[in-house]
């Protein structure tokens, strides 16, 4: 049928029994709308409940960008480095067993004090992630040195990767976050030893200092070595990595990270495997006083690591890295390298007209450089000058006597001058 004022013949089509109207409302406003569709239940009052009106609009579509971009991300294998740092028997490949729940087996190695590395490939609902653990073996003392040279290296190797190739298809093998083991031993409070070997490693890694074997502690006791803890931190001006979350839209994730990063530092203890208990597996440490459930928050503070670590920041931590500390690492290591010459430039893989680039700003920091020394010199040169003339206006103006002006004679007044005229005597009398 024909509908007034629309001047179109709006289709009926029959699909599954039903009649759907179906026409195109595009460039009609809302009132030529209302004529289009109001004859519809005019002239087909029964089958109104039957007519469904579709207003056909021109989309572009551009919002499926969400979903492109998910779709890449979840093709990408992603890469997490973590770094343990303790001394022997202090519980790092346990605690890494406890972190992943088994999910990668740490590789034992025996001989002289070493950085032992190893890695798994884990999946989990679709995404998958490489895993690299960097554990400090058969060490006795801190050896700081070792420590920071493998920190350096990998952020050296990351920096030539990316100027000789595509950055997404690098291999990040820089240390994402290092977990310093601390063991609660002999008086509560930091040792020599740890502090010296923190302040090597907060600067370039973000740094995670933790209580382990805390089940030698009680309750008390581990209330009080955490605060010693912060402070002897805070005095000796570590700066330790303070998990949050910024993203107040997610208001749930926010509250819960700013509940767990309140526990820190962490006290944890580990096991080797679950134990099944009441028809259920569970993380349970055997001790003295009976057994311990790993993940139990009332007591200590596993739980809480595992969730910032893993679940809550662990993106922060790989945007840290590379925003805050390999930053840093790239300029120190420019600077350097446009000291030592064009061959350090080269070996860092950089192109012929970065090369020149770089030597021609060196240049002209030095020129600039050597410019602000000769104005430093001549303005020594031209005060000492002026002083020198100084000296000498002093010395003249103390080695002259001063010229007094002469007094002048009294000259008295001639007496004509003196006496009063005696015309102006007569006038006084009278």
């Amino acid at each position: 049928p024909f509908f007034s004022g629309s001047g179109n013949r709006a289709p009926v089509v029959i699909c599954n029994s039903r009649y759907y109207f179906s026409c195109k409302l595009r460039n009609f406003s809302q009132t030529n709308k209302d004529r289009i569709v109001a004859p519809i239940f005019l002239y087909y009052p029964i089958l109104s409940a039957y007519i469904t009106v579709t207003a056909m609009e021109d989309v572009i579509d551009f919002a499926d960008i969400t979903n492109q971009i998910y779709r890449r991300e979840m093709s990408k294998t992603f890469e997490f480095n973590l770094m343990l740092v303790g001394k022997t028997g202090v519980g790092k490949s346990t605690l890494v067993k406890s972190l992943f729940q088994n999910m990668i087996t740490p590789e034992e190695t025996a001989g002289e004090p070493n950085l032992n590395e190893y890695s798994e490939l884990l999946e989990e609902n679709g995404v998958k992630l490489k895993l690299r653990i960097i554990e400090t073996s058969n060490f006795d003392s801190h050896k700081s040195d070792i420590y920071t040279n493998y920190i350096d290296d990998k952020l050296k190797s990351y920096f030539i990767a990316q100027r000789r190739q595509s950055s997404w298809n690098i291999e990040d093998t820089r240390v994402h976050c290092c977990l310093y083991l601390i063991q609660p031993i002999g008086r509560m409070k930091l040792t020599d030893e740890d502090i010296q070997c923190m302040r090597a490693l907060h600067e370039r890694v973000n740094l995670v200092p933790i209580i382990a074997r805390a089940d030698n502690l009680d309750q008390t006791q581990v209330a009080k070595f955490k605060e010693q803890i912060l402070n002897d931190l805070k005095v000796n001006g570590i700066n330790y990595y303070k998990f949050s979350y910024n993203d107040k839209e997610d208001e749930d994730r926010y509250k819960a990270v700013k509940l767990e990063a309140e526990r820190f530092p962490f006290a944890v203890l580990a096991a080797d495997k679950p134990t099944l208990v009441d028809r259920k597996y569970r993380w349970i440490r055997g001790t003295g006083l009976g057994q311990i459930d790993i993940y139990n928050n009332d007591c200590y503070d596993l739980d809480a690591l595992a969730k910032l670590l893993i679940r809550h920041c662990m993106l922060n931590l790989i945007d840290s890295t590379h925003v805050k500390h390999y930053s840093k690492f790239k300029a120190q290591l420019l600077e350097q390298a446009k000291h030592q010459g064009g061959k350090s430039l080269v070996d860092l893989g950089l192109e012929p007209h970065e090369i020149a680039r770089i030597e021609y700003d060196s240049n002209m920091n030095v020129k600039g450089e050597s410019h602000r020394i000769n104005l430093k010199q001549q303005r020594a040169e031209m005060e000492k000058t002026l002083q020198s003339m100084r000296d000498k206006l002093q010395t003249l103006k103390l080695g002259v006597p001063s010229r007094q002006k002469p007094e002048t004679p009294h000259r008295e007044r001639p007496a004509i001058l003196r006496e009063k005229p005696e015309f102006l005597k007569n006038l006084k009398n009278h």
